[in-house]
């Protein structure tokens, strides 16, 4: 909330803003186009379901920014999803399409020294309501020790917070497949969904600043107007009305 000739207004971040403004914030620091735009969409999940959405993917693009984390690498030895390089985290941008892209075929899916599990869950809570698949999750690092079942775009988890105090050595997360449609074909998400993901969130004022550098970032996909730029078809701005 902020005050401007002596009104005040507060920020609201539409699931659509969140979505373009995440995704081209990913793609300015490397992340390709398809884990960029699931971020987007795990984000914008996330915020308009009153987890900090925002300041999640941001601390997540941090860390690949920052080189805290890396994209993730399958370990057939240990069957499970760790970052491609040593002493570094697991970037949830990259473990989270790799994840959903192998419960196609998987039953059990591990990722250690994951950096941000909320952007994992939000993948997952999509993922089985568009395929029709039940999963347990534990989640576990050095304060705390979560399970939770995912299963028809829903999930329960006591206390949220508690996965996004994340330590060096970040989460480690144990997936089991209970169930799944005995045809894989994805479904139309149903209304009430469509809704709230068209809905608003309030942003607090942490939120917000997380949001303006969300923004900045997304901003360097942008380039000059020209007669050149117009001809190759370039148009909108951060978010499409602009």
């Amino acid at each position: 909330m902020f005050s401007c000739y002596g009104l005040s207004i507060t920020m609201l971040g539409s699931y659509n803003e969140v979505q373009s403004v995440v995704c081209k914030a990913a793609l300015a620091v490397g992340v390709p186009y398809g884990p960029a735009e699931l971020a987007g969409v795990s984000a914008a999940w996330l915020h308009v379901n009153g987890y900090a959405g925002i300041s999640v993917v941001k601390r997540a693009i941090d860390n690949l920014d920052r080189d805290n984390a890396r994209p993730v690498m399958l370990n057939q030895e240990l069957a499970c999803f760790q970052a491609d390089g040593d002493h570094k985290l697991a970037s949830a941008l990259y473990a989270a399409p790799s994840i959903t892209d192998l419960l196609r075929t998987s039953l059990h899916i591990a990722v250690v020294g994951l950096d941000e599990p909320l952007m994992l869950l939000s993948a997952l809570v999509r993922y089985s309501n568009l395929w029709g698949v039940t999963c347990s999750l534990d989640i576990s690092n050095a304060n705390s020790h979560i399970n939770t079942l995912i299963g028809d775009g829903k999930h329960a988890i006591d206390d949220p917070d508690t996965l996004g105090d994340s330590t060096d050595a970040g989460f480690n997360i144990s997936i089991n497949v209970v169930s799944s449609a005995e045809t894989c074909v994805a479904k139309v998400p149903e209304s009430n969904v469509i809704r709230s993901w068209r809905s608003t969130q309030e942003m607090s004022p942490v939120i917000q600043r997380h949001w303006h550098d969300l923004q900045r970032l997304a901003a360097k996909n942008l380039v000059p107007e020209s007669l050149k730029s117009k001809k190759d078809g370039a148009g909108a701005g951060i978010i499409d009305n602009d």
